[in-house]
């Protein structure tokens, strides 16, 4: 009950959110007489227009934006390594029990395509391999669905509101899952007609 309220309640605030740093983007745009501004850009801009006790904070705002982006964003790729290694590595255990190396070898070998995929620089020669993410995703979604309707459903186990102790790893999951804030500003850059991002 909690976990399908809950993630519907965050997506909406993520996404009230990413409106909200569009917008302020946008208005430090106008100001700065600029054509486009990053995230850090804007953070700078935003605290350089601000109150008066917050502009001596403007560069520090900045260093802090940058800092924040990369340490989530190098965390988000080592998860995501480790994921699909795991995952991986449990299809090859399943389909060939024969073949054991450790799952440290399944992310050195993720290492090359990840690499290549890396070496696009340009967000729209990405959005073949974002079709065939999304593909795949509804795909798997459509193949949960079959396993959970598939069979007999009880509730008899299942509680309606979750141990209050895990909220924390829930929301964290959740927002995890859908929340891409660092991707918001160069998508928008990236665009012809970035008014149409919103």
């Amino acid at each position: 009950g909690i976990g399908i309220l809950g993630t519907i309640i965050v997506g909406i605030l993520c996404g009230h959110c990413i409106h909200i740093l569009v917008e302020t983007s946008r208005g430090c745009c106008r100001k700065e007489k600029k054509p486009m501004l990053g995230y850090a850009e804007t953070c700078k801009s935003t605290f350089s227009n601000g109150p008066k006790c917050v502009r001596r904070f403007a560069n520090a705002a900045s260093i802090i934006t940058e800092f924040a982006l990369t340490c989530t964003y190098v965390g988000v790729c080592c998860i995501y390594t480790v994921l699909i290694s795991d995952s991986i590595k449990q299809l090859v255990d399943r389909y060939a029990p024969s073949f054991i190396i450790p799952s440290e070898y399944y992310s050195l070998i993720m290492l090359i395509p990840f690499c290549v995929l890396c070496q696009i620089k340009y967000l729209k020669w990405l959005a073949i391999f974002s079709l065939l993410a999304n593909i795949l995703l509804v795909a798997t979604y459509l193949i949960c669905l079959y396993y959970i309707f598939g069979g007999e459903i009880s509730f008899a186990d299942k509680v309606a509101v979750g141990n209050p102790a895990r909220y924390p790893a829930f929301l964290s999951t959740v927002i995890f899952a859908m929340e891409g804030v660092g991707v918001v500003m160069p998508v928008e850059n990236e665009m012809k007609r970035p008014k149409h991002f919103l």
